[in-house]
């Protein structure tokens, strides 16, 4: 796939830079599947998130990304050359959810964030329900991950990477069980109230390496 080898390359050294510089530590990396398709699903505080969770997954991933970072010149470039595809600002699109389900189905990881933008309030967010009608309409494993440090290390608006310790935690999958649906069809109410409910246990398990890492930093600390 084009860019596969740039991305092998690039992950590399940014996990190098981010165990030197951040002090990157990946908690449960055992939980990745090596092979078929995959969705992670995590909490959104920084575009660091974005490279720290790269690193963590071990696996090329493909990130959904707000429409306005593909008309930036290089950043667009680059995002794009490592796979990753549009959404639009406020929502996913039936492209983007086509799309993400197409890669799903052929064995690829794509990294959803199920609040559907970047959250400073120090609490999750309600999940958004086109993460509950992607697990329906593929059946993948979805990997709840939890990233903790990125906020502070480059909070938003803010371009300059500080020092400050960073911290991926990865739970175990979970499963859901798959539906056939025409794609074209709209989603009635029924529907997207049991995607919402499948969004929300995701939400759930997020929240609690949420907990996970609060219990870990007192234990550091």
């Amino acid at each position: 796939m084009a860019g596969s080898w740039f991305y092998g390359i690039l992950r590399v050294i940014i996990c190098w830079w981010a165990r030197w510089y951040l002090q990157l530590e990946v908690v449960g990396r055992e939980h990745v599947p090596r092979t078929g398709g995959l969705l992670v699903a995590g909490n959104h505080v920084s575009y660091l998130d974005i490279p720290m969770l790269a690193c963590a997954l071990g696996r090329q991933a493909d990130f959904m990304g707000k429409r306005e970072l593909f008309s930036r010149p290089v950043i667009g470039w680059m995002y794009r050359w490592l796979g990753g595809f549009p959404i639009r600002r406020g929502g996913v699109t039936k492209e983007a959810l086509s799309e993400a389900i197409r890669r799903l189905r052929a064995g690829r990881v794509v990294v959803i964030y199920p609040e559907g933008q970047i959250n400073l309030t120090g609490k999750l967010l309600p999940p958004k329900p086109g993460l509950g009608l992607i697990v329906a309409r593929t059946g993948v494993p979805v990997l709840p991950v939890y990233v903790t440090g990125t906020d502070e290390a480059m909070p938003r608006g803010r371009w300059w990477i500080r020092p400050r310790p960073v911290k991926v935690l990865l739970g175990t999958p979970l499963h859901f069980a798959s539906e056939a649906a025409d794609e074209n069809n709209d989603v009635g109410d029924q529907e997207k109230a049991k995607y919402t409910e499948i969004s929300r246990k995701v939400m759930d398990a997020i929240e609690r390496l949420h907990r996970k890492s609060l219990r870990h930093g007192k234990a550091d600390g």
